[in-house]
C-alpha cells in the first residue's frame, strides 16, 4: 500500500534538515535559518529533554559560557554501556564487568546545574582525551598511563 508521507527524506516536499556535530546546539541558530529548521531544532531539544540520562551542563572555557550535552550511563550492574557523546548503548558492554575497562570511566559529582545528586551520573567516554576535548577538565598524564594499560591488558585478553 502506497502513502504519501510528509517527513519521508526521499521526497521533494520534506524540508532542509540540517547536518549536526557534537557541538552544535539550539543556541548556535542562526536569524537566516528557516521556520521549519527552526522548529526541527526545537523538536530535537524537547526530544534529548526527554530522555532521563540527558545531561546538559553549563562550564566557562576562558571566560566564555559553554553547553555540554552529555548522557549518563545507568550504574546497575548488567545496564549497557551508553556513550556519554553520543547517548548510543553500546552492543556486547555491560556495567559491573570487565566490559568498563575499554572505556575512561567518569563519575560527574559536582552541584553544577544539570547535575542531580540523586541521579547516575556515571559516563562512559572513548579515552581521557575525549574526556577532556568535551568537559574542558585536565587528566593528568599519569592517570592516563594507567588507563591505557588498563585498556590494553583487557584488549589482549580479549584476543
Amino acid at each position: 500500500m502506497y502513502y504519501d508521507d510528509a517527513f519521508d527524506p526521499t521526497l521533494e516536499n520534506d524540508f532542509d534538515v540540517p547536518q549536526f556535530d557534537e557541538t552544535y546546539s539550539i543556541a548556535n541558530s542562526v536569524t537566516t535559518m528557516n521556520s521549519n529548521t527552526k522548529k526541527y531544532l526545537k523538536q530535537l531539544e524537547l526530544l534529548k529533554m526527554q530522555d532521563k540520562d540527558f545531561r546538559k551542563i553549563d562550564r566557562y572555557f576562558n571566560g566564555k559560557k559553554k553547553s555540554i550535552e552529555l548522557y549518563a550511563t545507568n550504574s546497575t550492574p548488567g545496564t549497557r554501556i551508553r556513550d556519554a557523546t553520543s547517548g548510543s548503548r553500546i552492543n556486547n558492554a555491560k556495567v559491573g564487568c570487565r566490559d568498563e575497562d575499554m572505556f575512561y570511566k567518569v563519575a560527574i559529582c559536582t552541584c553544577e546545574k544539570g547535575i542531580s545528586p540523586i541521579d547516575s551520573n556515571i559516563f562512559f567516554f572513548d579515552s581521557p582525551e575525549q574526556y577532556e576535548r568535551i568537559t574542558g577538565s585536565t587528566v593528568s598524564q599519569q592517570d592516563k598511563s594507567s588507563w591505557e594499560e588498563k585498556r590494553i591488558k583487557e584488549r589482549v585478553k580479549r584476543q
